[in-house]
C-alpha cells in the first residue's frame, strides 16, 4: 500500500463548552504549529457575523477546533479563528469547541 491510500487513523476527540479566557490564538507556541497566518477581511468578517447571528446553530455543526496546551488553556487551530472572531459574545459566551 502506498503512502498516498494508507488508511487513516481516527483520533481520539472529546466535545466539551470552555469559556473565552481559556482560548487563545495560534501564535507558534506550540511545538511544529507555526503562527496561523490568515487573516480576514472586515467586510468578509462583517458577513460572518450577520451569518452566525442569524444562524446561531452554525456554531452547533461547525464547531471551533482547540488543542490544549500545559497551562490549562486552549491553542485555536484550522480556520477556527474567523468563526471565533465573529461570534458575538453576548449570545455565545461560551463557545463550542472540539
Amino acid at each position: 500500500m502506498s503512502k498516498e491510500n494508507k488508511p487513516l487513523k481516527a483520533i481520539d476527540a472529546d466535545f466539551v463548552s470552555l469559556e473565552l479566557d481559556r482560548l487563545e490564538l495560534n501564535e507558534g507556541q506550540l511545538d511544529g504549529l507555526p503562527a496561523n497566518p490568515r487573516e480576514i477581511l472586515e467586510t468578509k468578517l462583517d458577513l460572518l457575523k450577520k451569518d452566525i447571528q442569524a444562524y446561531p446553530e452554525l456554531m452547533k455543526y461547525r464547531m471551533l477546533l482547540v488543542y490544549p496546551l500545559d497551562n490549562g488553556k486552549y491553542i485555536i487551530i484550522g480556520h477556527a479563528r474567523p468563526r471565533l472572531q465573529g461570534c458575538p459574545v453576548r449570545h455565545h459566551p461560551e463557545r463550542n469547541l472540539h
